[in-house]
């Protein structure tokens, strides 16, 4: 359990076992943003993943106030959409870097799922990779 103050909130882990298949790309190889508000989840990644595989990309500091980004979000609401789905372009183009690097075996990976992140999509690995997630 994590202890906030003197409450206490239920916590699950969850084991997610990845693979790409060709053709069957999910959602979450897209950017997007989880939460409308700041929100940390945790990857535990127990294989070494290279940066052309199947690991976290993260657009630094995309957690952050911006008003491109912010409008994009209020945009995704009043249209009924959720979170909003930005290009890489986009996202370049307003200034951001992307955390992309290879991930060595039992790293944590702490990210604000508020920012703008996706999983790569890479259908040329054949093997299904677990994850911890919180």
């Amino acid at each position: 359990k994590i202890y906030l103050g003197r409450n206490s909130v239920s916590q699950n882990w969850r084991l997610k076992y990845v693979r790409d298949l060709p053709g069957q790309m999910d959602v979450n190889c897209l950017n997007h943003s989880d939460t409308f508000h700041n929100t940390l989840k945790m990857w535990i990644y127990l294989d070494n993943v290279e940066m052309g595989e199947d690991s976290l990309k993260f657009w630094k500091r995309s957690h952050l106030p911006h008003d491109g980004i912010d409008n994009l979000r209020v945009q995704g609401l009043v249209e009924g959409r959720g979170s909003p789905r930005i290009d890489n372009a986009v996202m370049e183009t307003l200034g951001f870097q992307k955390f992309d690097q290879s991930i060595k075996a039992n790293s944590l990976i702490i990210a604000d799922i508020y920012g703008c992140h996706f999983r790569n999509y890479a259908p040329q690995k054949t093997e299904w990779r677990p994850t911890f997630f919180l």
